[in-house]
This record gives C-alpha cells, sequence and structure tokens, in this order.
C-alpha cells in the first residue's frame, strides 16, 4: 500500500511511503487526514501542526513523537503508543484514545473536549491547561 504525504496548505506531494516504518520522519505541516496509518511506527517523528483530522492510527507507535499543535480531531489513536509525546496545544476533540499508552505525555493546553481516554495509561501525563471536567468525562469517570 502507498501513501502519499501532502503539505496542509499546498497539496504538494512531499513523501510517498510505501512501507509503515516513518519513524524519526520530519512531517511538520503535513495533510494525512482520514488516512489509515494502523499499526504505522511514527516514533520519535516530527509531526506539529500537521492534519491528522479523522487519520486511522491504531496500534501505531508515536512514542516520544512530537505532536505539537497537531490536529487529531475524530481521529482514531486507539491502543497506540504515545510515551513521551509532545501533543501541546493539539486538538484531539472528539478523537478516540482509548487504551492508548500516554505515559508521561505532554497534552498541556490541548484541546480535549469529546476526548475517549477510557482505559488509557495516562501515568505521568501532563494536562496543565485543560478543563478538570473534561479530563473526568474523557476516563469515563
Amino acid at each position: 500500500m502507498s501513501i502519499e504525504i501532502k503539505h496542509k496548505n499546498t497539496g504538494e506531494v512531499l513523501y510517498i511511503h510505501d512501507g509503515f516504518v516513518l519513524a524519526g520522519a520530519d512531517l511538520s505541516g503535513v495533510d494525512l487526514s482520514d488516512a489509515d496509518l494502523t499499526g504505522t511506527d511514527l516514533s520519535h517523528a516530527n509531526l506539529s501542526d500537521a492534519n491528522l483530522q479523522g487519520c486511522r492510527l491504531r496500534f501505531a507507535n508515536l512514542s516520544s513523537a512530537i505532536l505539537r499543535d497537531v490536529n487529531l480531531r475524530d481521529a482514531d489513536v486507539s491502543d497506540a503508543t504515545l510515551a513521551g509525546a509532545d501533543l501541546s496545544g493539539a486538538d484531539l476533540s472528539n478523537a478516540d484514545f482509548s487504551g492508548a499508552l500516554l505515559r508521561h505525555a505532554d497534552l498541556t493546553l490541548a484541546a480535549i473536549q469529546g476526548l475517549d481516554l477510557r482505559g488509557a495509561n495516562l501515568d505521568g501525563a501532563d494536562f496543565s491547561g485543560a478543563d478538570p471536567w473534561d479530563i473526568l468525562m474523557a476516563v469515563g469517570l
């Protein structure tokens, strides 16, 4: 399966990938909206300012990835690994992170309205600036 990675503003094809390992790649500003990246290794990748709206990232490895100001609205990130990921300022509205590993992830000032975190590992995750009610709703309390 071939994946085209396009710039979110210009639509220019920046990268064509025929596999599922993009570890350490600089994908900042790309448009991967609605892409199926299930099981993809994106560890240590830079996805800051990327559009991942509606993206399927189930079982993906995003450990230590830079996801600052990323759009993950309506994305399926269930059972993914995001240990140590930087999600500060990200839009996670209505995304599914159920069962995800978010140990020591930075979610400072992330938009989390409607986020599903049921069964997620949040040990050491930083939700600074988030509404406590949104956090309680996200974890299913």
